[in-house]
């Protein structure tokens, strides 16, 4: 019995041993130390390659240690570095933000192992802004400098881009392929800068601002008793004409000329004058001289009764005064009924006339040699065989066409210049 308990305890005591011994080698197997730890033999870092649009946006990196055979090793630190911080920068916890256009490793290391992964930051336009020097533009003819920024999604700009440039309306500015803009006509239009598929556009709005006005002709000249037209311009800052303008016209000395609402000049005395014409708030002047008239007629009268076949000679006396040397043709019309009258000749003093036609009705004899400065007196003698039968009244109308003058360029036709003849066939 002594022996058998003695067995029995020793048993058990090997068991406790044992089952002690083999949970120590099971403790040493799952918790390993001391030189047979795992070794770190790379480092994976993920995404391996990624690419950012826009300054800014950010990527997170993440880093796995692994061993020799490619088992993770758990319980490892990293410090992250970027090879480009102009390109990106990556925090302690592998957060990487786009700096710059360009490619960039981004490096974990631990336990003297490091792994890398490519970063490549390249810009995508997100948006285009338009700019313009003013909104608002007031002449014709003038450039003004558009410029256009693309912008990625995080608002950087995008530097170095060419852009496509267009105009809404080309009768109102046109846009150049640089951005030069340059007002055509009045109105609203669009310019716009398209980049790669994304636009951006500037809305301008073109009025013109009166700056001068001028009044042609520039100097009037003309005689007393006649008139002419004046015609307004309301110009822009670059010389370009505003249609639509309302014109207000004056004259300081009505005793000289008048001026009508629609811009008609009468001379009434010789004198001078000053003519206005005001748009808004500009105003332009001309300076107006005002001369007696220059010619006077006097004609000859013929007797109150002819006989049919009679020769007939009418002269007619120019007294004339203030015409220059350089001034143009004085043409005298003669008209009359060619069934009563027929026209023999025509002459200038006693050289005769310059040039002249005879028409069917008519006579027209053109003067155009000097008639001198100052009082002068030159006569004009027509002839003419009367056909008439007897017993008919003829009637002969005697007029001055025209005056063209090298200083006004003017046609003047007044009824100073104008006679009537009339006479009785027996």
């Amino acid at each position: 019995m002594a022996v058998s308990w003695r067995l029995r305890l020793g048993i058990l005591i090997l068991a406790v041993l044992a089952a002690a011994g083999l949970a120590s080698c099971a403790a040493e197997k799952e918790e390993p130390t001391g030189p047979s730890a795992p070794r770190v033999a790379s480092v994976e870092v993920t995404p391996a390659v990624d690419t950012l649009e826009s300054f800014g946006s950010t990527q997170q990196f993440s880093a796995t240690a692994l061993d020799a055979g490619g088992v993770r090793v758990s319980g490892q630190s990293f410090t992250w570095v970027s090879s480009g911080t102009g390109v990106a920068r990556v925090d302690s916890a592998g957060l990487a933000t786009a700096a710059g256009n360009g490619s960039a490793a981004i490096v974990a290391t631990t336990s003297g192992v490091s792994g890398t992964a490519a970063l490549t930051v390249a810009q995508r336009v997100s948006t285009v802004e338009v700019s313009v020097e003013a909104d608002t533009m007031t002449e014709l003819g003038a450039l003004h400098s558009c410029s256009a920024v693309a912008k990625d999604a995080g608002g950087s700009p995008i530097a170095g881009q060419t852009f496509t440039w267009s105009s809404s309306d080309t009768l109102v500015a046109t846009v150049s392929s640089q951005g030069r803009v340059t007002t055509v006509g009045e109105g609203i239009v669009t310019i716009t800068a398209a980049l790669d598929g994304v636009s951006g556009s500037v809305e301008l709005v073109v009025s013109q601002t009166p700056t001068t006005v001028e009044i042609a002709p520039a100097t009037i000249d003309v005689f007393a008793g006649d008139s002419l037209q004046l015609v307004a311009t309301v110009r822009d800052a670059g010389g370009y004409p505003i249609s639509g303008s309302d014109i207000v016209w004056s004259i300081d000395d009505t005793s000289v000329a008048t001026i009508s609402d629609s811009g008609m000049l009468t001379g009434l005395t010789a004198g001078t004058a000053t003519v206005s014409a005001g748009a808004d708030t500009i105003t332009g002047t001309a300076p107006v001289l005002v001369s007696p008239p220059p010619i006077a007629i006097a004609v000859l009268q013929v007797p109150d009764t002819v006989l049919t076949g009679d020769v007939l000679s009418v002269e007619v006396v120019f007294e004339t005064w203030n015409i220059p040397h350089d001034a143009g043709a004085i043409v005298l019309t003669l008209r009359f009924n060619s069934s009563q009258l027929l026209v023999d000749d025509a002459s200038y003093r006693d050289i005769g006339f310059v040039t002249g036609s005879i028409a069917a009705d008519e006579v027209k004899l053109v003067l155009s040699e000097p008639l001198g400065i100052g009082v002068a007196f030159t006569a004009v003698a027509v002839r003419f065989t009367v056909l008439a039968a007897a017993g008919t009244d003829v009637a002969l109308d005697l007029e001055v066409d025209q005056l063209i003058s090298a200083r006004t360029f003017q046609d003047i036709t007044s009824s100073v210049l104008t006679q009537d003849l009339t006479f009785t066939v027996r």
